[in-house]
């Protein structure tokens, strides 16, 4: 038993390393920009799709054209309002590509965030390097502003599409209450052996 302890503890901190570094993996398929507005007035948010021949790899090795069936573009402002832009609100190129049709005026009506959320097609893709992967369909991107104010003109976040192979990992602390929890029963299975041990051996020396 003294010897089974450590090698219990080593394999459940194993066991807790593996789980902790284990996610999902998300693949870049895009950029979510805000930018001067090609009427001349404002601002506007535009979608590039980085898949398929406009794919660059490392960052967006998605060699398969994506399209992005859906779009949900939510807005909130400084003022606690919200809007969502769906995707009649923006103008789709033909190469995958969709440019806002509405202008935002960032000094009279500051934005501090925007949420990207949609669904792509196909979800069985090629990456750059040869391999398969499965998405789960969705993708997803959040911008703010790297001052931590409102948005600005050119700011910009990267679009993830997800496999959804997300492996649930428990808290740290939960993960150490489990360990000790452990440790301890098996401690405490030790000493009640050896307290037998004691015991048998004095009935035999009386």
């Amino acid at each position: 038993m003294r010897r089974a302890l450590p090698r219990v503890l080593l394999a459940l901190l194993a066991v807790f390393a593996f789980s902790a570094i284990a996610s999902a993996d998300d693949f870049g398929v895009g950029i979510l920009s805000l930018d001067p507005s090609s009427t001349g007035t404002g601002d506007e948010f535009d979608i590039q799709n980085l898949t398929g021949s406009a794919d660059l790899p490392p960052d967006y090795p998605v060699a398969t054209p994506v399209t992005f069936d859906t779009i949900s573009l939510t807005l909130n402002f400084e003022d606690g309002t919200t809007e969502t832009l769906s995707a009649s609100d923006f103008t789709a190129d033909g190469f995958g590509d969709f440019f806002g049709n509405g202008s935002f005026d960032l000094a009279g009506d500051p934005i501090t965030s925007a949420t990207l959320t949609g669904t792509l097609s196909p979800t069985t893709i090629t990456l750059s390097d040869g391999t398969t992967e499965t998405l789960a369909g969705t993708y997803s991107a959040t911008m703010t502003d790297p001052t931590g104010g409102p948005l600005e003109e050119f700011d910009a976040a990267e679009i993830f599409a997800s496999t959804g192979s997300v492996v649930t990992t428990p808290e740290p602390g939960t993960s150490f209450m489990l360990l000790f929890g452990i440790a301890g029963l098996l401690g405490l299975g030790l000493k009640r052996k050896q307290s037998i041990g004691l015991a048998n051996k004095t009935a035999i020396a009386g």
